[in-house]
Parts: C-alpha cells; structure tokens; sequence
C-alpha cells in the first residue's frame, strides 16, 4: 500500500485521455514559455528515476498518483476528482502543515483508488476543482479579516474566521485553509501528492525534480485556469439564487470576494458541527491556538463550478447537493432548518440554481 499526505485542495496526478485546457492567449499567438511548460508539468506523467529529473529521484515511493491531472480532470483539466481518488491524511501532520498542527495520526491508511468505508484510520479528502484558483491566490486579506468581522442578524452563530499561517499570513486554500498562496499550495502539493523534491525561489536544490522556474511555470499555468461560468439565465435558477438568499445560505457562500466574482465562498473556517469531524484523525476538538483548524472547521468551498465537481464535501461523502446541504451542522444548521421550511419547489429551485454553476470547459 502507498502512503501518503493530501492536502486537501492538493494537486495529484495525469490521465492521457484527458485534454489540457490552454490558458487564454490573444488570437494567432502560440503559448509562451512559461504557460507551455506549466501545462505540460500538469499533464506529465512522472515516474520513478525519471529522466526528465536532473539530479532528482522523479516519482517517489509515498506518490498518491503520477500527475497532476490524473485527480483534477472532472469537468477538465483542473477541475474536482471522484471519490475513487480520494487519500488519507498520515504521517506527522505538525510536519506537513508547518507545525500548525499540534498532533499525529498513523501513517499507511488509506491508499488512492479506494473510497473511505469508516474503518481506516485515516481523514478522507476529495480533490476540490482548481478552476479560478489565480482569482482566489488574488483576493486581498483585507476583504478576508472584513468578511470575518461581519454579524449575521439572521444567524448569530454563524462566526467564520480567517486562518493563518505562523508567519501571519492569511490562508486561502485547501479543505481547513491552512495555505496562505497559490505558489505554496502548489509546491507543497507537488511535494506530498506526487513526492518529488521541489525547488523553490531562492532556495537552491540540487536534487530538485521540480526546478524553481518550472514551479514557477506550474503555477501561472493553474493560476490562469479560467473561473467557472454559469448556464445562461434561466427563470427556476434565478428564483433558486433567491431562494439560497433567503435560507442565509449567502451567509458563508458569498457572491463575491474581491476578484473572485460569483464564487460564492468566503474562504473562512466555520465549525460544521460534528457529522464532519476530523476528531480521532489528528485534529484537535478544540484548538491549541488560534492558528489551529479544530476538527469540525473547514474552510467554506467555492460553489462556482460546483455542477461539475461531484461527489461534494472534503471526503466525497455526499453523492448530491441536496445530500450536502443535510450533512450541513454547526453554525450552519439554521441555515438547513430554513431550508428545510421552504417548499418542494423551493428546494428543487434552489438546487436548479446550484447546477446552474457549470465547469469552464
């Protein structure tokens, strides 16, 4: 069995069948440099002892897959993986996560390619979509720390908070937010999912598989993945937006942050309540310090493209919206009880409106 770590919004993997989006360019111009080698770095399949690794090792021993693409290709390139790649938390995660974490779990838990039945000892994490991840690298902490300041009249327990790094920086990314930059994320992704050593910028590797340019390269190229779209209007989604209004669904899943338009996330932690604990997988019930993302917090996910990104929430429990939305606890659970008011019909607008949110491709 391979062991490993997943970071949650992790990059793991390439499938050859599947295409490889191009990063908009202006008509009649090729690819520049850069862009052309960040997307070929996504679609590499790497191996062990890979040639294309001076001085490196290539694929290591504890790979959850061979490329990035092999995880993320749902709806394209980039784009959400099925419950069959889903991994496990192991390992020392103060390690992993640069000493935010206060505790450990085994390692050898749960190997890709199988779904999570409760009886390993492992956190399951589903590969999220990476579609506008540039737009979310580009939000400024300003905006995070203002939407953490807010007061919801309607919904008093709902209190996201940003996540930071020890450095002080403000997490964007990955299923508990713990990753300040599209750069790091990427890095470390590179490092635990496919566990090649990695250069980064001013810090010279001699053995590096993943040079500093080519990191570089690797995330202008997901960087530059184009924002999810949404179908044309159409009268039941748009009562369906009304109705995700109404129920404080918008709460949490905001319209917009920063450039980040309609990607209906604050990109906060919030306790989701204990149906979604990582308790007994490494993270604390309570935290150690405020830096910590406690077992029952996860940071919101973009809902943008979310049609294409099934299954829903960080293990890939829920085969459906409606089943995400009633899997919900925590400070969103008067979110579900207005939801769970509203009529047939209001529900089925308001899922019409969730699927309304289609991939880029």
């Amino acid at each position: 069995m391979r062991q490993g770590w997943v970071l949650g919004f992790g990059l793991a993997l390439a499938c050859s069948t599947v295409a490889v989006a191009e990063p908009n360019e202006p008509p009649g111009e090729p690819l520049s440099y850069a862009r052309e080698v960040g997307r070929e770095l996504f679609a590499r399949e790497w191996i062990a002892d890979d040639p294309r690794s001076a001085g490196g090792r290539g694929l290591g021993e504890n790979a959850n897959a061979e490329s990035c693409v092999a995880c993320h290709s749902l709806g394209g390139a980039g784009g959400a993986g099925g419950r069959s790649r889903n991994v496990g938390t192991v390992g020392d995660l103060a390690n992993v996560f640069g000493g935010m974490q206060a505790t450990m779990v085994p390692q050898g838990v749960l190997s890709i390619g199988r779904p999570w039945d409760g009886s390993t000892m492992g956190s399951p994490r589903n590969p999220p979509a990476l579609f506008g991840a540039g737009l979310v690298d580009a939000v400024p902490e300003t905006a995070l720390r203002a939407l953490a300041a807010r007061e919801h009249a309607a919904h008093p327990a709902i209190s996201g908070r940003v996540s930071e790094t020890e450095d002080g920086r403000v997490g964007r990314f990955a299923w508990k937010g713990h990753i300040a930059s599209l750069e790091d994320f990427v890095a470390q992704a590179c490092k635990v999912e496919l566990d090649i050593v990695v250069e980064r910028p001013g810090e010279p590797e001699p053995a590096a598989d993943l040079r500093a340019e080519e990191l570089t390269a690797l995330t202008q190229y997901v960087a530059e993945l184009p924002e999810p779209r949404e179908v044309a209007d159409q009268p039941l989604a748009r009562r369906g937006e009304a109705v995700f209004t109404e129920v404080g669904c918008i709460a949490c899943h905001v319209e917009s942050v920063g450039p980040a338009e309609r990607v209906f996330s604050d990109l906060l932690l919030h306790d989701m309540g204990e149906a979604l604990s990582d308790a007994g997988f490494g993270y604390a019930e309570s935290a150690p310090s405020e830096l910590v993302a406690v077992a029952q917090e996860w940071r919101t996910p973009p809902l943008w493209g979310v049609r294409d990104s099934a299954p829903y929430l960080h293990d890939g429990r829920a085969d459906t919206l409606t089943t995400a939305i009633e899997l919900h606890g925590g400070e969103a659970a008067s979110v579900v009880a207005s939801w769970r008011a509203r009529s047939d019909e209001d529900r089925a607008a308001l899922d019409s409106f969730l699927r309304s949110l289609t991939a880029p491709m």
